[in-house]
């Protein structure tokens, strides 16, 4: 895991991806899919290459986010001492985001808080909605609307709430889990 995220953090760094920002509409989308496509890219040849290791679907979600949130700025979060990741009401994706504390994320440390009230979500870079609580996600999109938090949800059908938003599938021909994402421009830039 930590493989994954420190390959990818300095491919990233190499490629000098910066300059996203919640609540600033250019280049948002461009930049985010374009980092996303290669930290898949890289994550699943890298697995398909590297025969003796293999990562667990948590691992490769854990990634998946750091890698999101070192490719995005926040206008009135710049100047905490820690990235803060909430996840809401979800104690398996609690502990598969408790993976990145291990590292740091923009040159800060991490911290994963287990939320089970929206009260103060809004004090977080990032609120995580796994697939068991889908249900809320409206509700949590209505309540950290124009905070500058990005919203990452799993699974999630609502498309018109979401973010970013992780899709887990298997193919028909492979027993392998795959991922892939989807992104609500307009959510990003609320």
């Amino acid at each position: 895991m930590q493989f994954i995220i420190q390959y990818t953090v300095k491919m990233f760094n190499a490629l000098a991806l910066s300059g996203l920002t919640v609540g600033r509409t250019d280049d948002i989308y461009r930049q985010l899919v374009h980092g996303l496509a290669i930290l898949l890219v890289t994550t699943f040849g890298l697995s398909g290459q590297v025969q003796s290791q293999t990562f667990k679907p948590q691992e490769v979600k854990a990634a998946l986010v750091g890698q999101v949130i070192n490719n995005i700025q926040w206008q009135d979060k710049a100047s905490q001492p820690q990235i803060s990741i909430a996840v809401y009401k979800d104690n398996n994706a609690f502990s598969t985001l408790k993976l990145l504390e291990s590292i740091k994320l923009k040159g800060l440390p991490v911290r994963v808080t287990l939320l089970n009230s929206l009260s103060n979500a809004k004090d977080f870079h990032v609120v995580y909605i796994a697939k068991p609580v889908n249900n809320e996600l409206t509700r949590v999109t209505s309540t950290l609307r124009r905070t500058n938090t990005l919203i990452v949800s799993e699974d999630s059908s609502s498309l018109h709430n979401v973010m970013i938003n992780i899709v887990s599938g298997r193919s028909k021909s492979d027993v392998k889990q795959s991922f892939s994402f989807q992104i609500n421009r307009p959510n990003l830039t609320f």
